[in-house]
This record gives C-alpha cells, sequence and structure tokens, in this order.
C-alpha cells in the first residue's frame, strides 16, 4: 500500500479513520464482511441499526414512497447488488432499506426545501422525511507557491452528524494485493465520495458535493434517470477511480458518463486541478486551477454546493455553517483565502475549520496527489475557529434604515386602504389598486434593506445586522402574502372574499413585524440627524451609480388566466440572494421586456428579462420566481 504522508503539524493533530481493505477479488457479497468480523464491525452494525430505527422502521409513508421508487428502478447491475446483498446479509438490515439508501446523495438534490426553493416531484413529496440534511461540503484546490505543488482540502458535512459520524471510514480497494484506489466511505453505503488513485505519477483525487438542479426539471428529470435504470453518480465515480489510472483520462470519463443527478466534481492532479459542475447529460460549467475563474484568484478555485458563478440565489439560504443563514461557507472560506498570502496546507486546513465553513462536518481531507498525501480525519466541531464577519458602514446603514422606514410607511399606509376597499365584493378595482401601491413600496423598501444588509454589517461588528435579517424574513413574508392577495382579491366569489381578507391580514402582520424590525434598527442603527443631509444624499447617490452593472433575471413564466382575457399586468417575485423576496408589478412594456406567445389563452407564457437587484448577480433562471395574471 502507498505509504501515507501527514501534511502540517495542525492536521497530524486530528483523529484518523480506521483502515479497512475491501479486496475487489473477493465475490462482491463478501467485500465487506471484514466491517463486521472487526473489533470496529459491530459498532457500524448497531450505528446502521439506530439509524434505520430511529427514521425508517416505523414510518411506512416515507419507506411505502422510497422503496417504491427503488422497486421501480430495479436491481443495480450485478456486482453492486451483489455487494448490497452482502451487506444487508451481513447486517440483518431489509435489502430493500440498504438497496434504497444508495441513492442518498442523488436525492440530497431535494432536500431541505428552504435552501432549494423547489417542491418535491408529484407523489414523492414523503422524500421530504428523509433524515439527512445538507447541502453539506467544501472543497478547495489550491497552488502551494512555495513548492508549486497542489493541495486538496475538502470537507464532507452530512446530517444527522450523530450518526453519520460513527459510519465514516477509509476503504482502501485492492487486486491482487495491491492497492487500486483508496476512498473515504459510509458504512452501508458502497459508493466512493472522496477518493485517490495513485498508481502512477499522474494520478488524481475526486471530491463529490451535492449540486441542485439550475432548471426547474431537474428533480422530474432526475428521478426519471432513477427509474431507468442509469448508473447511480458514486458507482460510477467509483469505476473510473477503479479503471482510469491518468488524469486526464478520469476528468474526461467524469465529464462524458451519465449522471442520474446534478453534482460537482472537484478533481486534483499533479500541479493541476478542476472543479466540473455536472449536468445528467453533460457539463453544465467547469472552473480550471491557474485560469481566469470567476471571483476566484489564480492560484485555487472553491465549491461548496451552489453556483455561485452565476449567481445562484440559493446560496445565502443555506443554513448549516456556522454563522447560520445569510452567511455563505463559501465566502467565510474566500475570505480567509483571499488574506493568507501562501496557500499551504496548513492554511487550507485553517480555512475548512473556520467557524463559518465547517457544517455538519463528518470527515475531512488534505490531499497531494504528487507526493502521494492522503491525511484524513473527523473535525473537532467544539474547536475555536476564526469568526467571519462584515465590517459595517454606519453612514449609508443609517440612511438605508431612514429609507426604508419611510417606504414601509408608505406600504402600511396602503396596506390600511386595501383593508376597506378589498372588503368590497362589487369592485374590486380599488382593492386591486392598493395591492399595486403595495407591492411598490414594498420593493422600494426591500432595496434599501438589500443595501442595510451590507451597509449594516455582521457578526461582531455588527450595527444592526440582526434584525436587518429578521426584516428580510418579515419582508418576505408581506411579500407572499401580497402576491397571493394579487391573485385571491380577483375572485369576486365568497371563498375568493375570505382568501383575499386573509392574504391582506397576513400582509398587515407581516409588515408590523417588519415595522418593530425598523424602528429597533432606527435605535440601533446611528442616528441619519448626526450627519450632514448632504453626506448622507452623497452617500446613497454613490451607493447606487457605483454598482458594477445591471443584474438580470431571465427566464420562462406561466401564468394561470382562468378568465380567459389578455393579460395587462405581471407580478414577479423573486428572492435574491441575501435580500429579500421582492414583488414587482408591471404594465407591458414599462420596465419589462414580455412576448406574450399565448395572449388569451387559459395559461398565456411570458418570456422575461428586468433589472433585479444591484447587489445580486442573477445570470440563470434557478432563482424562484412566479408570474400571475392581474387586472383581467
Amino acid at each position: 500500500l502507498v505509504a501515507l504522508a501527514v501534511v502540517g503539524s495542525a492536521a497530524a493533530q486530528r483523529k484518523p479513520l480506521m483502515d479497512y481493505e475491501i479486496n475487489l477479488d473477493l465475490a462482491p457479497e463478501e467485500r465487506y464482511n471484514a466491517l463486521f468480523d472487526t473489533e470496529k464491525g459491530p459498532q457500524f452494525n448497531s450505528t446502521v441499526w439506530q439509524f434505520y430505527n430511529q427514521y425508517f422502521a416505523n414510518d411506512p409513508i416515507l419507506t411505502d414512497v422510497l422503496y417504491g421508487l427503488s422497486a421501480k428502478r430495479g436491481p443495480e447491475n450485478d456486482e453492486m447488488q451483489g455487494e448490497i446483498n452482502g451487506l444487508a446479509a451481513a447486517s440483518g438490515l431489509p435489502v430493500e432499506f440498504v438497496t434504497s439508501i444508495q441513492m442518498m446523495y442523488e436525492l440530497q438534490t431535494i432536500m431541505v426545501p428552504i435552501v432549494n426553493f423547489s417542491s418535491f416531484p408529484a407523489g414523492y413529496e414523503a422524500l421530504a422525511r428523509i433524515p439527512w440534511r445538507g447541502p453539506g461540503c467544501t472543497g478547495i484546490i489550491a497552488i502551494d507557491s512555495t513548492d508549486g505543488s497542489v493541495n486538496h482540502a475538502r470537507n464532507l458535512d452530512f446530517a444527522p452528524v450523530d450518526i453519520m459520524q460513527n459510519l465514516v471510514y477509509n476503504g482502501i480497494f485492492t487486486k491482487g494485493g495491491v492497492e487500486v484506489f483508496r476512498s473515504q466511505m459510509v458504512a452501508g453505503y458502497v459508493m466512493a465520495i472522496t477518493g485517490a488513485n495513485f498508481q502512477t505519477d499522474n494520478g488524481y483525487a475526486i471530491e463529490r458535493n451535492t449540486r441542485y438542479g439550475d432548471h426547474a426539471g431537474a428533480f422530474d428529470l432526475m428521478i426519471h434517470n432513477l427509474i431507468a435504470g442509469r448508473d447511480l453518480n458514486g458507482w460510477s465515480l467509483r469505476k473510473i477511480l477503479e479503471t482510469e489510472t491518468e488524469y486526464e483520462a478520469a476528468v474526461d470519463a467524469i465529464k462524458t458518463v451519465g449522471y442520474a443527478s446534478t453534482e460537482y466534481a472537484i478533481v486534483s492532479g499533479v500541479r493541476k486541478g478542476t472543479i466540473i459542475s455536472r449536468n445528467p447529460n453533460g457539463v453544465a460549467y467547469q472552473q480550471t486551477l491557474g485560469q481566469p475563474n470567476y471571483d476566484e484568484r489564480d492560484d485555487y478555485i472553491i465549491m461548496t454546493n451552489f453556483d455561485y458563478f452565476w449567481g445562484d440565489v440559493r446560496e445565502w439560504f443555506d443554513p448549516t455553517g456556522g454563522n447560520g443563514m445569510f452567511h455563505p461557507r463559501r465566502l467565510a472560506a474566500q475570505k480567509q483565502l483571499n488574506a493568507t498570502e501562501v496557500l499551504t496546507p496548513d492554511a487550507l486546513f485553517a480555512t475548512i475549520n473556520n467557524k463559518a465553513v465547517l457544517a455538519d462536518t463528518i470527515f475531512q481531507a488534505l490531499i497531494n496527489v504528487e507526493k502521494k498525501v492522503w491525511n484524513v480525519s473527523q473535525p473537532d466541531l467544539d474547536a475555536d475557529t476564526a469568526d467571519d464577519s462584515t465590517p459595517s458602514d454606519p453612514v449609508a446603514c443609517a440612511a438605508d434604515v431612514g429609507s426604508a422606514a419611510t417606504d414601509l410607511t408608505k406600504a402600511g399606509l396602503g396596506i390600511n386602504s386595501a383593508v376597506a376597499d378589498c372588503a368590497a365584493t362589487d369592485d374590486m378595482t380599488a382593492c386591486l389598486g392598493d395591492i399595486d401601491a403595495v407591492a411598490e413600496a414594498i420593493a422600494a423598501a426591500a432595496s434599501d434593506v438589500n443595501s442595510a444588509v451590507v451597509d449594516c454589517g455582521d457578526g461582531q461588528d455588527s450595527v444592526c445586522g440582526d434584525t436587518i435579517v429578521q426584516m428580510v424574513d418579515d419582508l418576505a413574508d408581506a411579500t407572499e402574502a401580497i402576491a397571493a392577495a394579487a391573485i385571491d382579491c380577483q375572485d369576486s366569489s365568497a371563498r375568493g372574499v375570505i382568501k383575499c381578507a386573509d392574504d391582506v391580514a397576513k400582509g398587515t402582520a407581516a409588515l408590523s413585524k417588519a415595522g418593530v424590525d425598523i424602528a429597533q434598527a432606527a435605535t440601533d442603527a446611528p442616528r441619519a440627524s448626526a450627519f450632514p443631509s448632504s453626506e448622507l444624499t452623497d452617500r446613497a447617490a454613490r451607493h447606487v451609480t457605483t454598482a458594477p452593472h445591471h443584474r438580470t433575471a431571465y427566464g420562462t413564466v406561466q401564468a394561470p388566466n382562468h378568465s380567459n382575457r389578455p393579460v395587462d399586468h405581471l407580478a414577479i417575485s423573486i428572492r435574491a440572494g441575501r435580500f429579500i423576496s421582492v414583488q414587482f408589478f408591471f404594465k407591458p412594456p414599462g420596465r419589462l421586456r414580455v412576448s406574450y406567445p399565448g395572449l388569451g389563452s387559459s395559461s398565456p407564457v411570458a418570456r422575461v428579462l428586468c433589472c433585479l437587484m444591484p447587489q445580486t448577480p442573477i445570470r440563470r433562471a434557478v432563482l424562484r420566481a412566479s408570474a400571475i395574471a392581474h387586472g383581467g
């Protein structure tokens, strides 16, 4: 076997993983017996049984759907199914359970709706009950300028941590007594998660990270691929590790093999590296170490779980990092990397152990293919780690808070008027006009809050950042209520009137909470009167005019038009990054370029291109958006 080096003094202090030989010369059914024959084995088995009993054994709603999906998929290929059958026999667990959990990485792409802003495919809603939580994972490939070699740092984040952390081991896959490849493994799961092939002087290491779908039909396509029997991603990567010994051949194979779902492949080699963003049928995006990449220094590339190069807004709503929602793990990692002149192994190790980068971390690795270094361990999540905070701009913060208060006052006046006008059942014109006015005021307030999120700071240097974050949530609730009202208040039936009133009431409550937030923020932030008004005006103007370029969102939205009359308004609801979900009402063409290929039909389709959110790059239609027919 390869003699392993130790990277850096910090890494040497970590708890190592136990090694197990997986002998590929044995029959598939016998390869994992070592997990049960050793002192560690019974702990693996009892932990897997704990997982099964706690989350699956007594949940027929979940298991009916999960096992049903596996049954539609049918048996895996002979080798993989043999390994599954062997694990089920040795552990005593139901074979359908062991088979189904092999899909965990693929199904991970539809987990955690707060991050994914997506509903489950019809008929598979029960999969929301699956206990594992993501999004998880951080991967960094960096050049060490002291010797020119490339190091690869990796966090694997997977919950429930109390179970998953007791299932991780280091698998050494051999043939004829010689190592073929090695992989970080989870007991009961036969796929590679982090692996390396050191057979030649041009070997490579692979890391898998969850990637969410980049278009509306991604989940349905994934379910289709699973049912069609396409090889699972981890099995495809495991076979690449087994058969390809050269970096270039492995990269080509990763780019061309069929995937069952979206995923990132982070691949390092000898003085080279790449990150491949995979769709099931091809490559969506590729980053290459040493070449110009989006928002990265030339000496490193990084990936967590979101297409940040396309402004994926879901990154800001990831709750798993040490600093919680609105503090992306990637930005915390890049802040530390960018402040480090020489990216040594110790520097990378410090980065992946930053409090704001760690999540539900159950496995860490530092790999150097050139030096044949494979340093794997489990982290101490209680260790002191670096703090990640954003400095504030008190003057701009005060201006933002003041502007938001003014706009919220307008929204409050509009909602008060709507309460009265929307109670009238004979003519909803005034009601809908009020809703238009409220939506515009909320959009203006949201723009101010977006600025405040930046200018008021967060962390230890925050002026009023926590309150501002709460405002984001409250304004989002108000936005959704007003969007619903714009639909329901067009229905003059008794049911429509009731729903309309309920929507308006919800919007009123949310705006009231936002008002309390802004009052608190105004108390916490420096008073606007403490600064010359001209300075505030100049600051506010610069904040807008220095935006690097207009950010746009482009996509296709469909609006049911039950009245079968032409559409004269659209409402687009966008939640962008850590910034607020804003309801935009437009009369075409206005500030919006719209074509209506189905105008007057039962479901007109509009293609939309509009300017949004100066602080948030939005380069693909991966954000949550909705459109409604309004005024007819």
